[in-house]
């Protein structure tokens, strides 16, 4: 047993072998997924709304709407910022690395780690 190593009595080690480095590629396959549609979102509900406060033509109700929708997107932007930062600080602490490049072709993360 090396150093540190915590080892399960009860499964046994050909059970277990394996199963981690799939479920960690996972979690930060999935975390890269929904930060990339979640600034999609934020991206398309900003266009949105400036596009609605270009075509309001003066009506207030309308540019009030607008505003709205400008004004949440840009929380929505700042909240996903927030996300990252937490993420940047936290994944290396517990040994994900979710900022990776993506291959489309294959929908894998290239990490050089």
């Amino acid at each position: 047993m090396a150093n540190g190593e915590i080892t399960n009595t009860v499964i046994k080690k050909e059970f277990t072998q394996g199963a981690g480095p799939a479920f960690d590629q996972l979690v930060a396959t999935i975390w890269r997924l929904s930060l990339i549609v979640a600034g999609l979102v934020v991206f398309i509900y900003f266009i949105w709304g400036s596009f609605e406060w270009l075509t309001a033509g003066g009506d207030s109700e309308k540019v009030s709407k607008a505003q709205k929708r400008l004004t949440n997107s840009f929380i929505g932007f700042i909240l996903l910022l927030s996300v990252v930062a937490i993420l940047k600080f936290f994944m290396p602490l517990v040994g994900l690395n979710i900022f990776c490049p993506i291959d489309w072709t294959t929908l894998s993360f290239q990490c050089s780690q």
